[in-house]
């Protein structure tokens, strides 16, 4: 009997993780500082543990010290899509964006979404690389019901400022098929331009002869 009562009193005792939890939930940042950090140095780094530790340390404003963490839990975790927004959102805490960046990349290799080719596109006009963006851009505005007629612009005169005529003769078509009552003169012009600065004469005739169908306003002439 007294074996029994010895044996059921141990499972009473709370294990390091459930007072560091403890801790955590009553904002006794200290103790589960403490509890944690000893997680950590033992190699101990689960999500949750990698998690809590990051919210003490910003508890205490020790963003790289949280950085640093979470970098531990994602290289052991490469492909954990919570884990490396996490990362995402501590580096923006640190004012890292090349980091910021990276981390990103990684994202939308992982699990490509609209949302994220969104904020990556955005993230690729901010530190102006034109050549990671163009092709992200294209992909985009490409996917069945995507886009606006002012991304379809932007993108096709990025294409044709970067001499990438056939690209951005695919996506003129694209707009053009998709936003048909949208397509201004100065969209038509730069059509025609394309096709001649691809040499495609034959085209250059037949798109010309099919604007005679097409009613611009005065404004647009």
């Amino acid at each position: 009997f007294v074996a029994v009562a010895i044996v059921g009193s141990l499972y009473l005792i709370p294990s390091k993780q459930e007072i560091a939890l403890t801790s955590f939930k009553d904002k006794e940042y200290r103790t589960a500082l403490f509890l944690y950090e000893q997680e950590y140095k033992d190699g101990r780094v689960t999500l949750d543990t990698a998690m809590h530790l990051v919210g003490v340390y910003l508890q205490y404003a020790e963003v790289e010290k949280a950085i640093e963490v979470m970098e531990t839990y994602v290289e052991r975790n490469p492909n954990h899509l919570d884990a490396r927004q996490e990362l995402g959102r501590l580096y923006q805490y640190g004012q890292r964006p090349e980091d910021y960046l990276r981390n990103l990349e990684k994202i939308n290799a992982i699990a490509s979404s609209d949302k994220f080719q969104q904020t990556l596109s955005s993230s690729y006009k901010v530190s102006q690389d034109t050549d990671k963006n163009i092709p992200l851009m294209l992909e985009m505005l490409m996917k069945e019901g995507k886009g606006n007629p002012q991304e379809f612009r932007d993108l096709i005169r990025m294409l044709a400022a970067g001499k990438r005529y056939e690209d951005a003769l695919k996506a003129l078509n694209a707009f053009r098929e998709r936003f048909p009552d949208k397509m201004e003169f100065s969209d038509h012009e730069l059509a025609l331009r394309l096709y001649a600065d691809t040499e495609q004469l034959e085209k250059v005739e037949i798109y010309a002869t099919s604007l005679q169908n097409i009613k611009l306003s005065a404004d647009e002439i």
